[in-house]
């Protein structure tokens, strides 16, 4: 079927193809990495090219996640609107919720989280009236029963954020973007308003193997993963879709050498960038380094200079990652 192929596709091609991808496809040893590339090769024939190729990136990659010029739907990924029963998505960070009602009308079993007061007023709204399935919205104050136990067709709407630690955190809020780390009125012309918010640890409340695992928290993407570290190391995450902020990350302080090595060494992902470069959109540079060396001080040399600006959100892309302890055919034909 279609996820098939786009996952074939991508998988079957070997390192020297992936000229511009993100830096953690590569292994601080490069040996590991072309014998898991070989393997790859080895077991899924190279097809045609996908549409929309773009400037030597993988144009497969397309095929799953959010792609702004390609897709006629510029929100959620195609999978989502498959039939998602037996299977299990984990969302942090919801905004518009687009995402996390597609998966629940296709009978995922949903897990939401979104912790902005403004965001969560009109998801409540969407909880109500959900065509195909069931929404349920939690309290995380409220007398909650954990883990939260996975229902085909049913969504649980969480009003709380993805942390490492428990407990009430200042959440800035700017027009229609918030933040935990940056003021968000230094992008948009509005005045910022704080207020605390509750954030949980992700992997207390679920406690299941996930199909797809996605995340769209604007620099806090290292302390939501801290706080799913059990549901990686004890369920089988399959995919998982992140956006790289790099102004995000560096005014949480976000050390880019130890955020890399715990997604590959701790979690036990291997991931590309799934946008095209400049100037079709938002994503990295055409000629960004591959090695895993030379993405680190890319990132490190750049951060810096964009949280300077003033008005500037600077580069980001959405990383699309695969569970590199699962065996290449069952992520190929078994999720």
């Amino acid at each position: 079927n279609y996820w098939q192929l786009a996952l074939g596709l991508f998988l079957g091609l070997s390192l020297s193809e992936l000229d511009h991808g993100f830096g953690l496809i590569r292994s601080p040893t490069p040996t590991h990495t072309l014998q898991e590339s070989k393997e790859a090769s080895d077991a899924d024939p190279v097809l045609e090219s996908a549409p929309c190729p773009r400037n030597d990136f993988v144009p497969q990659v397309f095929d799953f996640v959010k792609d702004m010029q390609c897709h006629s739907d510029l929100s959620v990924p195609p999978q989502l609107k498959q039939d998602g029963r037996g299977k299990v998505f984990v969302n942090v960070g919801l905004f518009t919720g687009d995402e996390f009602f597609t998966a629940i009308n296709s009978s995922y079993s949903a897990y939401g989280f979104e912790p902005n007061p403004t965001s969560l007023a009109l998801l409540r709204k969407r909880c109500e009236d959900v065509p195909n399935g069931k929404c349920r919205y939690i309290d995380p104050d409220g007398d909650v029963q954990l883990p939260l136990p996975p229902l085909p067709g049913v969504g649980y709407l969480v009003g709380a954020g993805g942390s490492s630690k428990k407990g009430y955190f200042n959440l800035s809020m700017a027009g229609p973007t918030s933040s935990f780390v940056e003021d968000p009125s230094d992008l948009l012309r509005y005045k910022a308003e704080v207020r605390p918010v509750p954030l949980v640890r992700v992997d207390e409340w679920v406690d299941t193997d996930v199909f797809l695992y996605m995340l769209d928290v604007q620099g806090m993407e290292f302390e939501v993963l801290k706080g799913s570290t059990k549901l990686f190391n004890t369920r089988k995450v399959k995919t998982m879709i992140f956006e790289l902020y790099p102004r995000g990350l560096g005014f949480a302080g976000v050390n880019y050498t130890e955020f890399m090595n715990f997604i590959w060494d701790d979690l036990g992902f291997f991931c590309s960038s799934s946008l095209a470069p400049f100037p079709t959109h938002k994503g990295f540079p055409d000629k960004t380094p591959n090695t895993w060396d030379g993405f680190i001080q890319f990132l490190t040399e750049y951060t810096p200079r964009i949280m300077g600006f003033h008005g500037a959100l600077g580069i980001f892309d959405d990383m699309f990652c695969f569970n590199r302890r699962v065996p290449w055919e069952e992520r190929l034909y078994k999720f």
